[in-house]
């Protein structure tokens, strides 16, 4: 990793680096340092053209952000961690907030360059991941998903603009928190890193699509307030999924009605609060099998269910075997 600070008072060149060039540095480090700024800029370059880079901003006045521009143009996938971001493509009348939990697709084509406004006064975190629009002509022999994710949403040209801006998704954003906190390095580290963004482009297409269908439904009625009440009894449930919790008492902790908090689960995460709370405790529970020696009653009990006979009947829908023949096979796989 290399470090340089950057010395600008409202306007920043982001480079996210190239995989397409095998001399380039596989993680940079910026350090932004202004009268008005502090901050850092992390990229990390992933096989198959592509680079993640995450963003860390605290500013007391409005800072620009300019991505490359020129033709093909890489196509960026962002979510915004916290704060807020105006997007904008120059030349055009694209102008869309970018508010906490949401996630953008955009690209600017030969004419128009993507810039994104960050609002003073605030902090701001942006994952960003960024995808060569021309690797697949480039390398047709090894086309793989990512290609033709690319082409889905640039309908095969590589110079197309896009400007997406999603709705919230709270299972995006504990995906990409998981990211940041990978730890390790060599080879390791890469094959993980490089799932771990296909997965998070896979839930960002998912949400493109999710989007587009429902482009004449009235939007949430919650506020970005109580969307992150509701991600703080998230992590509180998965910090402690063995605790007891019903609808009415995590509502009245988050100080929501049981209709907001229900609505705020199922935008956020696609489950009721109830199927939410089992997913977490099961698979809490299929971690503990594979790495405790807690036999299969031991577990029920530790994440919070009351019964070995429902909490089977629900592990094997989820991972199509019984908690014992798993527990099993794990560990003859293990000792193998």
């Amino acid at each position: 990793m290399k470090n340089s600070n950057i010395n600008l008072d409202a306007t920043i060149n982001f480079s996210p680096l190239s995989t397409s060039n095998p001399t380039t540095d596989k993680q940079v480090s910026e350090l932004i340092n202004t009268p008005n700024c502090d901050g850092s800029i992390t990229s990390e370059s992933v096989p198959g053209g592509i680079s993640l880079s995450q963003i860390e901003i605290s500013n007391k006045a409005e800072l620009t952000l300019k991505m490359p521009s020129g033709k093909n143009q890489a196509l960026q996938f962002i979510y915004c961690r916290e704060g807020e971001a105006l997007i904008k493509l120059t030349n055009t009348d694209c102008r869309k907030n970018l508010g906490s939990f949401q996630t953008a697709i955009v690209s600017g084509d030969e004419s128009s360059d993507v810039h994104l406004y960050i609002k003073p006064n605030q902090t701001c975190s942006l994952s960003v991941i960024s995808v060569d629009k021309t690797i697949a002509t480039k390398d047709e022999a090894n086309f793989d998903l990512t290609d033709h994710l690319v082409k889905l949403i640039t309908n095969g040209d590589n110079d197309a603009k896009v400007c997406h801006v999603g709705s919230r998704n709270l299972g995006i954003g504990m995906a990409v928190k998981e990211l940041s906190e990978l730890k390790g390095e060599g080879l390791a580290r890469e094959l993980i890193l490089a799932g771990k963004v296909r997965v998070i482009l896979g839930l960002e297409y998912q949400q493109y699509l999710n989007d587009k269908e429902l482009e004449n439904v009235k939007p949430s009625a919650l506020t970005k307030s109580e969307m992150r009440r509701v991600s703080t009894l998230i992590e509180e449930i998965k910090a402690n999924p063995g605790a007891e919790y019903t609808v009415t008492s995590l509502s009245r902790k988050a100080c929501l009605s049981e209709n907001k908090l229900q609505e705020g689960f199922k935008e956020l995460f696609g489950r009721t609060v109830t199927d939410c709370i089992r997913n977490i405790r099961l698979e809490e529970a299929e971690e503990l099998l594979k790495t405790t020696e807690m036999n299969v009653s031991e577990v029920v009990y530790t994440v919070g269910f009351v019964s070995r006979s429902y909490f089977s009947k629900i592990f094997k829908t989820k991972y199509n075997c019984s908690p014992s023949f798993y527990r099993t096979n794990l560990r003859h796989a293990q000792v193998a």
